[in-house]
């Protein structure tokens, strides 16, 4: 298992394995889709300045294309998996897109859907 203190990325939690270990495939894959989404999200909310960085609040750095490119592969990825994921990863997904949707649109306003 990874040392989540050593990361270089401290924002990211690692996927805690030791309650996989009797897992089978589909609960692996459950939360390693789990873990992809949360990362893609927290990315996605660091691009806004909504997620305070290492360095404090005046080291946020703000990039709105970046992230708006974070939404639309978070989109593409719920089209493309329709149907193959279960009620409770479509949700967490699709809650995950709204919750960046809403960060987006609070930092540029009506224009974001632009």
């Amino acid at each position: 298992m990874r040392d989540p203190s050593k990361s270089p990325h401290p924002d990211l939690v690692p996927l805690n394995e030791a309650p996989l270990e009797s897992a089978d495939r589909t609960e692996i894959m459950s939360a390693l889709f789990e873990s992809f989404v949360t990362q893609q999200g927290s990315l996605g909310l660091s691009l806004l300045g909504d997620l305070p960085s290492e360095g404090g609040e005046e080291d946020r750095g703000v990039d709105v294309e970046s992230a708006k490119l974070v939404i639309d592969q978070l989109e593409m990825f719920e089209f493309k998996t329709r149907g193959n994921l279960s009620p409770e990863e479509a949700a967490f997904l699709r809650k995950t897109l709204t919750l960046l949707g809403e960060a987006l649109f609070r930092r540029v306003g009506p224009e974001a859907g632009a």
